[in-house]
């Protein structure tokens, strides 16, 4: 007789008492359901203890030229007012500039990557993704 020809008997039983609902509260050794759904849940309870064990930590990211990122890239529009026009020697209305501007500070959004994540910028102004960043926990 073959190995899985004696455990058909056991599992079967081990089947039937699921679709019975007779060992729901505990894991019964041998059982393949509940041997699955007990690996499982290890693994979600070490996902989920991971997780809690990150937030919360404080990190800083390096850009790929080693140095630290300390902003993120924002756009904003601004209104930069005229006093109006005067003809340039082709005729063309060039602006008086005025010193009043208007900072309208409700547009301002994150700056994108052409990929899509937000840009932050390092010590020397270049600017740089997350994914092109090394990180590391702050102090080190």
């Amino acid at each position: 007789m073959s190995d899985a020809s004696r455990n058909e008997p056991r599992e079967s039983a081990l089947a039937a008492a699921h679709a019975k609902g007779e060992h729901e509260s505990g894991r019964v050794d041998g059982c393949p359901s509940c041997n699955v759904v007990y690996g499982l849940s290890q693994l979600i309870e070490e996902a989920v203890a991971d997780i809690n064990a990150s937030v919360g930590k404080r990190v800083r990211y390096r850009s790929p030229n080693g140095l630290l990122l300390i902003g993120i890239a924002e756009t904003v529009l601004v209104t930069q007012q005229i006093d109006g026009f005067e003809l340039d020697e082709d005729g063309e209305p060039e602006p008086i500039w005025s010193r009043k501007r208007t900072v309208h500070w409700s547009s301002q959004q994150p700056r994108r990557s052409t990929r899509g994540p937000k840009l932050y910028v390092d010590e020397m102004g270049s600017e740089w993704i997350l994914d092109d960043c090394t990180e590391e926990e702050e102090g080190g």
